[in-house]
């Protein structure tokens, strides 16, 4: 399922589907800044930045039955997972990137690395990179993790 992130100043989207993952992913990335609104569901991450970042975490035990960071400490590969699907641009935008990927990987799969280091060029246009800072937690949680 696809995920609207709220509240990150440009449009951003991330899939999953698992809510405790994608909620864990998406506390993680902002820090209690952004939120989530389902595009296929009635699924919501809130953002706790008008609270304390506490209550993110006690939304989280209340919602899923279990601590925020030992649910992270035993899901760092599905929430690394989950964290490399944020994609910069709108739903229809993550459409219209994922069958341009299709078509390049099925003509030219050396074009591959060059189509997705433009798309990721358009998302540091504004000074930050929400997919870079995604990526980056999600390398240092499985870091260490062996196969």
């Amino acid at each position: 399922m696809i995920h609207k992130i709220m509240n990150s100043g440009s449009e951003y989207t991330i899939e999953g589907d698992n809510y405790g993952v994608l909620s864990a992913a998406i506390f993680l990335l902002g820090k209690g800044n952004l939120g989530t609104d389902s595009i296929d569901t009635e699924f919501k991450v809130p953002i706790t930045i008008v609270m304390e970042k506490s209550s993110g975490r006690e939304w989280f035990k209340e919602k899923f039955n279990v601590d925020l960071d030992n649910f992270i400490e035993q899901n760092k590969i599905d929430i690394a997972d989950s964290l490399t699907t944020v994609l910069y641009g709108s739903c229809e935008d993550r459409d219209v990137f994922f069958k341009n990927l299709d078509k390049i990987q099925k003509v030219d799969k050396y074009k591959t690395e060059t189509y997705i280091n433009n798309y990721f060029k358009k998302d540091t246009m504004n000074g930050t990179s929400l997919m870079y800072e995604a990526f980056e937690i999600a390398s240092a949680l499985i870091e260490g993790i062996e196969d």
